[in-house]
């Protein structure tokens, strides 16, 4: 990617592969038609100390071609969702400029920074810190305070089922989420 001799014919790649994807996004949208609500793209961008690259170069050679791909993807009604690996705080200025409308990052992420940084311009899905030993009480009110720390009108983070979810935290995040 970062090979100056070799930066076009990587970007002519890319340009052929985002092809190729939305030839797969069209056909999908095709045959199931409305019983697809969107696509989840996999595409790491790091390790879990930090991402591969630098934000330019992600921004010069990857954001263009996730930017068409996700225009497309929204053209045709359907939600663009990103699941990229790592620790990626420093790239995800970069999902936004990509077009991408929810992001499943890992667990190792600083939530808080990325709250701040695109809270309110992309969805981030995170682990609800819910411990299965507490009281049921207890896991109810950590869905309510979770709820009450991520969940705002401006700003857009979701739970995810990656972390313990009991029952009873799912009841707190319900009841709390349907007050915001």
């Amino acid at each position: 990617l970062i090979d100056d001799d070799q930066k076009q014919a990587v970007k002519d790649l890319f340009d052929k592969t985002t092809d190729l994807y939305i030839k797969i996004v069209d056909k999908c949208c095709e045959v199931y038609g409305d019983k697809i609500a969107g696509f989840t793209v996999h595409d790491d961008w790091g390790a879990q100390a930090a991402p591969f690259f630098s934000p330019a170069v992600g921004e010069e050679m990857i954001v263009p071609y996730m930017k068409r791909l996700t225009d497309h993807i929204k053209s045709k009604g359907k939600i663009a969702e990103l699941h990229s690996c790592g620790k990626l705080e420093l790239q995800a200025k970069n999902f936004v400029k990509a077009g991408w409308q929810l992001w499943s990052p890992m667990a190792m992420n600083d939530f808080d920074q990325l709250f701040e940084l695109v809270g309110d311009k992309l969805v981030v899905s995170m682990a609800v810190p819910c411990d299965p030993a507490a009281s049921e009480e207890e896991q109810e009110k950590a869905g309510e305070a979770f709820v009450a720390k991520y969940w705002t009108k401006e700003k857009k983070f979701i739970g995810s089922s990656f972390g313990a979810v009991t029952n009873a935290c799912r009841k707190g995040l319900y009841k709390a989420s349907r007050q915001v």
